[in-house]
């Protein structure tokens, strides 16, 4: 048989299959006798792996032993097997190898065992020379050429040596950063060293190192910095020399070159700060020195020293009274020293101006003394086009033997930017002007020394001459906080100190000629409410006051403040007597020179999400809003302080930027620009501390910084509109400088007022009903309109019932556009004394304004709610009803549920409800009506729905005295139950003997109504408070389902078939997973693995299935069958596989009745299985086939056996 290894494998595969068969007919012969199979027995399956299992490993042994030597091929072959396709492989094998084995053979016995090793001693000397001489690698990156040295010892192998250029991440730089010590990298060369052996990255032995050298033009490096495995980093010695950088290493991973910035900035720059700007020059300055002193001559060097000035106040000898500010430098009066080299003395400057300042004129003088600057310039550099950075070339002088003095001050003048007006204007509405009395006119508590008007107190005089810090006068260029005071949502504006005279009266109550003449006309001349002032767009895009290119006045004929030719903001025509005073004749123009006054001025702007601003020539620019003048002026944004600018004191500019949110203060002080940024402009007090209060707090709350609004940043602050008011002052008798400058990308200029009526149930005024209007429907507290000065939108009926809001925004008309209309939504926000609060109705507010300053309103009722107490058309209502209490009641709906059995508990189940109110004899779903679940306050939805759980009450006040109609719709049911699976029974104010009971075969909707008012005995009318629903819920009729699995042939249950349940419904996943048990019930899980541990058997929910079998019961083929199951707990459970009806006959109905009445009808559906084949007394074909084959396969090796015989012959 050994001759014969193809035969003896051929043998043995028929052995196995007739052992298989045999098999398959002790399990058929098992069930024939009567019994059922056991889970316990092996299946079919499970032995067909266990033998794949082994013979694999066979496989895998056979292959292992012919890759490793092919003389043992001969053997293998002899070797006993199993698998019918390890014994082609190998005879393959042995076929395919015959004529090479004889040569391979040949060939390694040529050689004998001593020369073998002979040679395998030779390569081994050979690899223990080369390890003990030393080696160089050398690789090229790009630019870099690097080198490493590797000395003899240092591995143990064989090795090759790589390197990468890398970039660092921001962690790394910052390791890196802090390792050398300095602020930052300017620049670095990054590279990743390594060392590997057959693949592997290797270190040097212990105490070895490798010596690296790198190589490039490119290099600009002053240290070496390891990157170490751990995270962890190190400055590494090493030489430096030109373009080479050499290090030793004696670990590899990252490596890295760096190039740090200096600390110290370059002697280039002069300053750079964001007070005055920067200035940089072309040459470096060796050292400083005082004017003359050890160190300041030497033939041929330049000092220098520059200044800033933009104060030209001279005294009676025309010498200027503010020597310029010194910048560069600033140790003491030094000067900065530069050395002699070809052509020093040609300097060039580059300025560049600090925000909000442009650069105007360059002047170079030759410094002798301190008073330089009442000398000639030598040279005078205007720059025109108000440019904010320059550059000037300038001649220095040198200092010579003949001249050892000689040195140059550099004199930058930095003016405020002015505007290029356009031509465009627009008026801003609602300012309101108020002039008041003088003292040295009325001499109201003043004296001839020092006449003032302190009708506001001591620390807010109008007056001319007076000075000191006891009314606030500021040093020039600085400003006087805490002044007024940080809100004015209240609607009027006040000082911090007020003594209760209103510097802004009401208008309507200063026009009453009482208060006019006995109160106010003690302190104010004139008023004007309600009136525009022009603004004109500059060629940046701000809408533009600028009082140093016209005059502003009050044209009384169109109550607006219009230009004319002159300068400074004068509202006010003088007084006759003052007048009469300048003794000579006074143009009408001159007349406008009145000095004290003030001005409300409310804007209404927004900002965009990102606080920026497209002009018309297309740049982008942050939101701002600026001031620049004197004297008071405060800018409040939706009533908050934001901007203070206090105080009696020369032109200061404020600034908000709206897309940073900083607030800056800037000025000058005698050739000193003053800063909030460095707390230099905010004077002092009479204590000596500085006259700051709010400071320059940002406007938005950011990195744990409270701002002033609780807004984290710009975007949250453009999700509505905003008012910015300006309170602007002229109190010093002086110059009246007012420069305010915006650019909103939408201010709303055109305003409405809107009056409505409250009334009772009589239709007569009622008096304090509180209304509040929203900018949307929502009506959430963030979204409370502002009108006006940035007071919220809230109005209280009068006496009379009249509801007033004033100054709403309706907009802005656009180029074009004959109008616009914007929309508010108003709410009752309180009610008067014993009435309801009418909480859920809701009205919308249109408000349209016209180009011809006509305008127009209508009331318009959205819900339900507020159809109900609207007087009118719905959609022009021309009045708004409350109810008193008395009319209130209450309703409570409370819902109970009975089920069959605990299986059929459904506490989960929500069960959906509507209630409709009757008004003017129609009904109507109450949206949005509050109701109480417990303590838990909730609203219907905006249908008039909610919802209950079994046991649940819902409580429902405030009713009107009508009729209500409560509504059970459907359920919400996990298990799937519908309102048609219960008997429902409503009973009201628990009155059985007028219960309603509803069928569960009913389709209407169950419903009951409830009724306030009800007809007594002789037909007595009477009125009842309270009322009660309830809705009794009793589970009738349900449906259930199970699934058997049973043999075909013997009807009993099989245990351990595996079934898949997947939901057909378009987009969904869900599976169920079953299995049968020993009763063959197939119990469904809700995972794979639930289904093998079996753990926490599931239901199947209601749905649409394709029920397929996954796994057989031992011996029994799987069916291919694919059921489609619909389970639905109201009509029951459908089930077929091609056509409606094809299961009929595996289908049984139980029925059991309930506990409660109810009905369970549970379908049960048989699903079979076959075993895996029949025997020839059942009518099989049985094992015929099977010995047939086998007695042809023997026969094929006869053949093949005698035909290789007869080849070798």
């Amino acid at each position: 048989m050994k001759r014969y290894p193809i035969l003896r494998r051929l043998l043995c595969i028929n052995l196995s299959v007739v052992m298989l068969f045999s098999t398959q007919v002790a399990v058929y012969a098992e069930e024939s006798g009567g019994g059922s199979i056991r889970q316990e027995t092996i299946s079919n399956t499970e032995e067909g792996n266990t033998e794949d299992s082994s013979t694999k490993e066979s496989s895998k042994k056979e292959s292992n032993t012919k890759e490793s030597n092919t003389k043992q091929s001969n053997t293998n072959s002899e070797d006993i097997s199993t698998n019918l396709s390890n014994t082609q492989i190998n005879s393959e094998e042995v076929s395919s190898k015959k004529e090479n084995s004889k040569t391979d053979n040949n060939r390694k016995d040529s050689k004998t065992d001593e020369e073998l090793q002979e040679n395998a001693d030779s390569e081994e000397a050979s690899e223990e020379k080369k390890k003990s001489e030393d080696e160089t690698f050398n690789i090229k990156k790009g630019d870099f050429y690097i080198s490493a040295f590797v000395p003899a010892g240092t591995f143990d192998v064989d090795v090759e040596f790589k390197a990468d250029q890398v970039k660092l991440t921001s962690s790394e730089k910052e390791l890196v950063s802090q390792t050398v010590d300095a602020d930052e990298m300017e620049d670095y060369y990054a590279f990743d060293l390594r060392f590997e052996a057959d693949g592997e990255e290797i270190e040097p032995r212990e105490g070895s190192s490798v010596k690296v050298s790198i190589e490039s033009s490119l290099i600009e490096t002053d240290a070496v910095v390891h990157i170490k495995d751990d995270e962890t980093a190190e400055t590494i010695e090493s030489k430096i020399s030109g373009e080479k950088v050499t290090f030793d290493a004696d670990s590899f991973s990252t490596y890295v070159l760096t190039a740090t910035n200096e600390i110290n900035p370059s002697k280039k720059v002069l300053y750079d700060n964001e007070i005055y700007g920067s200035l940089k020059v072309n040459h470096e300055y060796n050292h400083t020195s005082p004017y003359k002193g050890e160190n300041f001559f030497n033939k041929g060097r330049v000092a220098l020293k520059v200044f800033q000035q933009n104060n030209f106040t001279r005294d009676k000898e025309m010498k200027l009274q503010y020597a310029p500010y010194e910048l560069a430098p600033t140790d003491n009066g030094n000067f900065l020293i530069y050395g002699y080299k070809n052509d020093i003395q040609n300097f060039t400057f580059t300025f560049a101006a600090p925000e909000n300042y442009y650069v105007a004129k360059v002047s170079l003088y030759e410094y002798r003394s301190e008073d330089y600057y009442n000398t000639k310039p030598i040279a005078e550099v205007p720059i025109y086009g108000y440019q904010t950075e320059c550059t000037i070339p300038l001649t220095l002088r040198q200092m010579t033997e003949k001249d050892k003095e000689v040195a140059n001050a550099v004199v930058v003048e930095l003016e405020p930017k002015l505007a290029k007006l356009t031509g465009e204007k627009k008026y801003v509405e609602h300012a309101q002007l108020v002039n008041y009395v003088n003292g040295r006119q009325k001499n109201i508590k003043a004296d001839r020394a020092t006449p003032t008007n302190d009708i506001f107190g001591e620390y807010f005089r109008f007056g001319d001459g007076q000075q000191g810090l006891i009314s606030n006068h500021c040093q020039d260029g600085q400003v006087y906080q805490g002044l007024a005071v940080d809100d004015i949502t209240s609607g009027v504006f006040k000082l911090s100190n007020d003594n209760g005279n209103e510097i802004f009266p009401n208008y309507t109550k200063y026009s009453n000629w009482w208060w006019k003449e006995f109160v106010y006309k003690k302190y104010i001349t004139e008023y004007y409410n309600d009136a525009k002032v022009r603004f004109d767009k500059d060629e940046d895009g701000y809408w533009t006051i600028d009082s140093s290119q016209y005059k502003y006045y009050y044209n009384a004929n169109n109550n607006q403040v219009d230009i004319k030719k002159g300068k400074e903001f004068r509202p006010f025509i003088m007084s006759d007597s003052d007048i009469n005073k300048l003794g000579e004749k006074v143009e009408d123009n001159d007349k406008y020179l009145d000095n004290h006054f003030g001005m409300i001025l409310p804007i209404s702007f927004t900002v965009t999400e990102d606080g920026k601003t497209v002009a018309d020539n297309g740049e982008e620019k942050d939101t701002i809003f600026k001031f620049f003048g004197d004297d008071d002026v405060f800018v409040y944004v939706d009533g908050k302080l934001v901007l203070d600018l206090g105080g009696v004191h020369n032109a200061v500019l404020g600034q908000i930027n709206f897309n940073t949110g900083e607030i800056l203060i800037q000025g000058n002080l005698r050739n000193q620009l003053t800063s909030s940024r460095n707390d230099t402009c905010y004077t002092r007090k009479d204590d000596g501390g500085k006259a700051k209060s709010i400071g320059v707090k940002n406007l938005y709350t950011t990195d744990g910084q409270q701002g002033i609004f609780s807004y984290s940043n710009v975007r949250e602050f453009s999700q509505k509109e905003h008012v910015l008011t300006v309170v602007y002052f002229e109190r010093g008798a002086h110059n009246s400088n007012c420069k305010i400058s915006y650019n909103f990308n939408k201010t709303e200029t055109r305003t409405v007022d809107f009056k409505g009526l409250k009334v009772d149930e009589n239709k007569k005024g009622l008096a304090n009903a509180q209304f509040t209007l929203y900018t949307d429907e929502s009506c959430a507290e963030d979204k409370i309109a502002i009108m006006g000065i940035g007071v919220p939108a809230k109005a209280t009926s009068d006496e009379d019932g009249t509801i007033e809001f004033t100054s709403l925004s309706a907009g802005v008309i656009e180029k074009g556009q004959q109008s616009v209309t914007k929309s508010f939504y108003m709410k009752e926000t309180a009610a008067p004394d014993g009435y309801v609060l009418a909480e859920n109705a809701i009205w919308k507010l249109e408000l349209t304004a016209y180009a011809d300053g006509s305008k127009t309103q209508k009331l318009i009722a959205v819900n339900d709610a507020a159809r109900a107490l609207s007087i009118g058309d719905s959609s022009n209502v021309k009045a708004i009803k409350n109810n008193p209490i008395r009319f209130a009641k209450k309703l409570t709906v409370s819902k109970t549920v009975t089920y069959g059995s605990d299986k059929q508990q459904d506490d989960d189940a929500q069960y959906v409800f509507e209630i409709w109110e009757a008004v003017d004899g129609a009904f109507s779903r109450m949206a949005n009506k509050p109701f109480k679940i417990g303590d838990k306050e909730t609203k219907t939805n905006e249908y008039g729905q909610f919802v209950l759980k079994a046991g649940e009450v819902a409580v429902f006040e405030n009713l009107m005295e009508t009729q209500y109609e409560i509504v059970e719709t459907y359920v919400l049911s996990n298990k799937g139950y519908k309102l048609e699976n219960y008997d429902t029974k409503i009973t009201v104010d628990s009155d059985d003997s007028k219960a309603i009971t509803y069928r569960n075969d009913d389709i209407a909707n169950r419903y009951v109504l409830i009724d306030f008012e009800s007809i007594g005995e002789n037909n007595v009318k009477s009125v009842a408070s309270e009322k009660a629903a309830e809705f009794e819920n009793n589970l009738v009729k349900i449906y259930d389902w199970q699934l058997m699995k049973i043999s075909k042939t013997s009807q009993l249950p099989l245990a351990g078939a595996e079934f898949t349940l997947a939901s057909t419904k378009k987009g969904s996943t869900d599976k169920y997973y079953g299995k049968s048990d020993a009763n063959g019930v197939v119990l469904w899980y809700k995972s794979v693995s639930d289904r093998d541990n079996n753990n926490n058997p599931i239901e199947v929910s209601v749905g649409s299935y394709t029920l397929s079998e996954t796994k057989a019961p031992g011996g029994y083929s799987k069916s291919e069958d694919v059921w489609q199951i619909t389970i639905d707990r109201e009509q029951g459970v459908q089930a077929y596989i091609k056509t409606q009806g094809d299961l009929k006959e595996k289908t049984v109905v139980e029925e059991q009745t309930l506990s409660n009445g109810g009905v369970l009808k549970t379908v049960k559906l048989s699903f079979e299985n076959e075993v895996a084949y029949t025997l020839p007394a059942t009518g099989g074909s049985g094992i015929h086939l099977y010995t047939i084959g086998g007695v042809l396969l023997l026969l094929l090796a006869s053949l093949l056996l005698y035909k290789d015989k007869k080849k070798y012959i």
